[in-house]
């Protein structure tokens, strides 16, 4: 089964159509990313440089 989606980044459009196989792929990515996110902040900490972490402008892709 295909799957059409239509992902947008910093204004550029990007058509993505594939097997379902590659949206799994996909998932397991994502949870990597969140693995080495948690594993960044708890370098961060180690560093002791939390400070003003939180007031950095944050900046969305999705519209």
């Amino acid at each position: 089964m295909a799957v059409l989606a239509v992902v947008r980044v910093e204004g550029c459009t990007f058509r993505v159509e594939d097997a379902a196989f590659w949206i799994e792929v996909n998932a397991l990515s994502v949870e990597d990313a969140a693995f080495w996110i948690e594993v960044n902040a708890l370098s961060v900490e180690d560093a002791g440089q939390t400070e003003g972490l939180s007031s950095r402008p944050q900046r969305r892709v999705a519209r």
